[in-house]
């Protein structure tokens, strides 16, 4: 029997594909690096792509450009308002 078997991983991933392309993506990844442990050995980057997913290490969350953007422009708007208050306040304490 293979471990962890496919059920329970596609439970992680939701979809056999996305399982695929996770597990294609991460072993790359470990593949690529140069002085890795996994440099040039596909096979066994392959099985620690799926022992990683199998542990919650690695998530098939989907980059959503769309609210990091919304996100990033929120905290730069309230950055915006603490530097105006602070300016506010100076000056009152200024004019004191």
């Amino acid at each position: 029997m293979i471990y962890p078997p496919i059920a329970e991983l596609v439970k992680k991933t939701k979809t056999r594909y996305s399982l695929a392309i996770l597990t294609a993506r991460r072993a790359r990844q470990l593949g690529a690096e140069s002085e890795g442990e996994y440099a040039g050995k596909f096979d066994e980057a392959i099985l620690k792509a799926i022992d990683e997913i199998n542990d919650g290490k690695v998530s098939s969350r989907p980059k959503n450009y769309y609210f990091d953007y919304v996100n990033s422009a929120n905290e730069a708007s309230l950055e915006a308002q603490e530097v105006e208050k602070t300016e506010e306040t100076e000056e009152a304490e200024a004019e004191q």
